[in-house]
């Protein structure tokens, strides 16, 4: 059974069911680790295009700026859960798109609020 959950008196938050690889392959294959701020990305059995779990590495955004890093492990959940609060939140990047067509922008924020917990580098 699905249900509605209302936002405010002016918004709802419609779910749609989307292919796991298709989800993954969205973040993972826009271009998203060239930011200044992503030091490495490692797959775990799987690939940009097959979910799994990613080892990312980002610079902490709490340290030195150049020698202290973050580094966690995301799966295909955890970017879903990212895209739903960023959702929630009414985040949009760029020309206010938000996930009808992914890019570098829309992926790094969705990995930003994966792995770092908030939308912290613009």
């Amino acid at each position: 059974m699905v249900t509605d959950k209302v936002l405010d008196d002016s918004k709802i938050l419609i779910c749609t069911v989307r292919d796991k690889d298709d989800v993954w392959s969205d973040v993972f294959g826009s271009g998203w680790e060239y930011t200044d701020w992503v030091q490495n990305v490692e797959y775990i059995n799987c690939d940009w295009d097959k979910h799994g779990i990613a080892k990312v590495t980002y610079l902490d955004p709490d340290g030195d700026g150049e020698t202290d890093y973050i580094t966690g492990e995301v799966t295909v959940v955890d970017i879903a859960n990212a895209m739903s609060s960023l959702t929630q939140m009414g985040w949009a990047h760029c020309s206010g798109d938000t996930f009808e067509e992914p890019d570098t922008c829309s992926a790094d924020a969705v990995l930003q609020i994966a792995l770092l917990g908030e939308f912290v580098y613009g």
